[in-house]
């Protein structure tokens, strides 16, 4: 079916087209949390970009926690250093066996402010 446009009527708004949104930040990843120690007083924290998804990624996982996949290891390693650096609380996981993947679990409570 041929749909015409007629001069009284405005055609729907065009979705953004990803390629203009390269190199912005988005909403979603700047965030404030609280965290509550397992010692010590509550405090806040702000993330950004990779450590709010890093943070994310480690909430998810729960006491499980987190083993990184071989590609990503490296960059996530970095991410979860920015993490112990505003104070988080976050234990590494031995590998499961030799050659295996080591992980990351968070010890605090880290809730979204």
């Amino acid at each position: 079916m041929l749909l015409q446009w007629r001069h009284h009527i405005r055609p729907p708004a065009l979705a953004p087209c990803k390629d203009a949104q390269m190199g912005r930040h988005s909403t979603w990843d700047r965030r404030s949390w609280t965290v509550t120690p397992a010692e010590g007083a509550t405090f806040t924290v702000a993330t950004s970009e990779g450590a709010t998804w890093a943070l994310r990624a480690l909430i998810a996982a729960g006491p499980a926690g987190l083993r990184p996949t071989d590609g990503a290891s490296g960059r996530f390693c970095l991410l979860i250093g920015k993490l112990r650096d505003l104070g988080l609380s976050i234990e590494d996981l031995p590998a499961e066996d030799e050659g295996g993947r080591a992980g990351f679990r968070l010890v605090c409570q880290v809730d979204a402010a």
